[in-house]
This record gives C-alpha cells, structure tokens and sequence, in this order.
C-alpha cells in the first residue's frame, strides 16, 4: 500500500510592526489575523500604547486575511487603547473589514474610529507617512 505524502500546514504568519512612534503612534499590522494569530496580534497591538501614544493609527493595508478571532483581536485591542483615552484610526481596511467596523461600531452605539483611505502597499515596517 502506498501511502500519501502528508498536507504540508503552513502556519500563519503575521507581523505587527510599530513604525513611527511619539503623539502619533502608526502600527503596520501584515499578514494573517486569524485564530492562531489573534493572541499575538492583542498583545502586540496593547504593548503598543506602552510608547504613550494620543493617537493610535492602525495600517491594515497588509493584512491579507481576518477572520472573526482577527476581529476580536482588533476590537479588544481597540478597547484597551479606548479606555487609556488614546484615539484610534484605522487605515487600509479592505472594503469587507470596512464594513464589518461599520456594523459593529453601530451596535456598540458610537463609532470608536475613524477610518482612513486605504493606501498603497508597501511591506511591513517600512515607515509610512500617517
């Protein structure tokens, strides 16, 4: 009996990159959001506001994939920065993570964040101008 070759299982990789730092706090968040990611995304994301940003400006123009646990990931990072008073932008959005921000900043009863035009795509950690 010949036996099949195993399915090769490619983790999925991720890259949160804090790129411009002081007031104006940009993180590049590349890759894939997803179940096995999203820990490391949270904790990346609220490590973050350790640089005492006023505002925190999110580049998803290089995440390739989100799925709901990317979601969350997102929003409870989102929240932490909320609660420490930092203002948070999201840029670079694909139109279905647009409108998916859009319903649930509905349901929460405000919108938490403003959105930014989705720029070009260049890779992560490479300085972008906010």
């Amino acid at each position: 009996m010949v036996s099949s070759p195993p399915l090769e299982r490619r983790t999925p990789e991720l890259c949160v990159s804090p790129v411009a730092a002081g007031p104006r706090l940009v993180v590049v968040v590349a890759g894939e959001a997803d179940w096995v990611t999203a820990p490391r995304l949270r904790e990346q994301l609220t490590a973050a506001l350790a640089y005492g940003p006023r505002l925190l400006i999110l580049d998803l123009t290089d995440l390739e994939f989100c799925n709901s646990a990317g979601v969350r990931a997102l929003l409870a990072a989102v929240d932490v920065a909320l609660q420490a008073g930092v203002q948070v932008e999201m840029r670079g959005m694909s139109p279905l993570l647009s409108r998916l921000h859009s319903r649930l900043t509905t349901r929460r009863g405000a919108a938490a964040m403003s959105i930014g035009p989705r720029p070009g795509r260049p890779g992560c950690g490479r300085a972008r101008t906010p």
